[in-house]
């Protein structure tokens, strides 16, 4: 009875035992904070691959915002044109006397809805009529004497391609 009692008594082994429990105490929350951490920058890294995959996505749209179009011609009167979904452009300068009759005649690739016409330079007011088969001519009279732009619109969802015939060449550069 008395070697039992100082076997309950005795700290020797339970010392063991504590050390032992304590360490896979450690150990485990150890392992646990490892899986954490590791889970952290998992998503630290799918965050980055993210913002990069953001940024690319922007700057494409950035560049065809940028990219809305071109126009092309070698006499400033025969245009071939593209134009961006949704986009509208003017350009050139042309001047003109009050009264006169300025024609445009526009040819798509295909059915598509064009605005085509003209802006005052000094008052940026718009003279134009909408060709909804992208195929037509315009006729606009002058409204007062001034200096006047080529202004065209595309109203698709999708890319507009079509040659416009202008009765009196553009002077200068066409931008």
């Amino acid at each position: 009875m008395n070697s039992r009692r100082d076997a309950l008594l005795s700290s020797t082994g339970k010392k063991k035992g504590f050390f032992i429990l304590c360490f896979i105490l450690v150990a485990a929350i150890g392992v646990g904070a490892v899986y954490v951490i590791k889970g952290s920058k998992e998503q630290t890294n799918d965050q980055a691959k993210s913002e990069i995959v953001t940024e690319e996505y922007a700057k494409t749209l950035e560049s065809q915002v940028n990219m809305s179009g071109s126009i092309e011609t070698n006499d400033g009167k025969n245009l071939s044109i593209w134009m961006a979904p949704m986009r509208s452009n003017n350009f050139g300068i042309i001047p003109w006397t009050q009264g006169e009759t300025f024609t445009l005649t526009v040819e798509s690739v295909r059915e598509q809805e064009l605005e085509i016409g003209i802006m005052s330079v000094s008052t940026d007011e718009i003279y134009s009529e909408t060709i909804e088969s992208g195929t037509g001519s315009v006729d606009i009279v002058i409204p007062e004497d001034g200096d006047y732009r080529v202004f065209i619109q595309n109203n698709e969802l999708n890319k507009a391609e079509f040659l416009l015939k202008l009765s009196k060449a553009i002077e200068g550069p066409i931008a």
